[in-house]
């Protein structure tokens, strides 16, 4: 099984979505200092260098970012969705280097669609792949299908994503939505991560649609491959902690 192809990773589609993150991490802010006037001539362009330089990394983890996903996504073309049980998940993510090819995020997973009305036969179908303890957890009541994480890896650091119906709040809802009407990646606004709540209103989830075969570019999206980042994380992955305005 096979999935229909979508558009081609950009520069000017990271340039977009950093700007969605750094938007969200409040950098904007912190560029703005090189405008105060006190500034030496010096100074402004020594900050305006590292400040491009962190902005400049965080397209390429952004790029990173879609590339992982896109991954993900062959492998569940090359197993066919219905056949990705839980030991083929862990078998393919046990491949990546995922420190390495998600500079700044939690790790990746992947999101199946579930019909409101089959909800039981959903979780009886994950059960049955692996998933033994599998059960559909909502942030607040909502009509309409669920959108559910069924895994994330590595475990560790994801605990208690598993079984999330993110088209249960509005912010992941509306991202996952986009995605799937664009056929491109998504970002979130910022979110509080279930699996990391000490860090409230500081989580992105990336996510990148999934489209069986045979399927037009907007035919019916099976589900997506995601990725959780944490601004702090993110920060300290791509230099921006150090990225300071200077002194006056």
């Amino acid at each position: 099984m096979n999935l229909a192809p979508v558009s081609k990773v950009s520069a000017a589609k990271a340039s977009a979505a950093a700007a969605v993150l750094l938007a969200g991490l409040g950098i904007s802010a912190a560029l703005a200092w090189h405008q105060q006037r006190s500034l030496t001539e010096q100074r402004q362009a020594q900050f305006e260098h590292l400040a491009t330089g962190a902005a400049d990394q965080l397209k390429a983890n952004v790029l990173s970012y879609e590339r992982g996903l896109r991954g993900l996504r062959g492998a569940i073309a090359a197993l066919g969705p219905q056949r990705l049980d839980r030991a083929a998940f862990l078998a393919y993510s046990a491949t990546r280097d995922l420190d390495r090819e998600f500079p700044g995020a939690r790790g990746i997973g992947y999101i199946q669609r579930a019909a409101r009305d089959q909800e039981a036969a959903f979780t009886a179908d994950i059960r049955r792949r692996g998933w033994t303890d599998f059960e559909i957890r909502h942030l607040a009541p909502h009509e309409g299908e669920h959108w559910v994480i069924v895994d994330v890896a590595p475990g560790a650091r994801n605990a208690g994503a598993s079984g999330l119906d993110i088209a249960s709040e509005p912010r992941r809802r509306a991202a996952a939505a986009l995605a799937m009407r664009s056929g491109t990646a998504a970002i979130t606004a910022p979110v509080t991560l279930v699996q990391a709540a000490t860090a409230p209103a500081q989580g992105f989830l990336m996510l990148l649609p999934v489209r069986l075969a045979g399927t037009p570019a907007d035919g019916e999206v099976w589900g997506w491959t995601y990725a959780p980042i944490v601004a702090p994380e993110l920060i300290a992955a791509t230099g921006l902690a150090s990225t300071s305005p200077p002194r006056t």
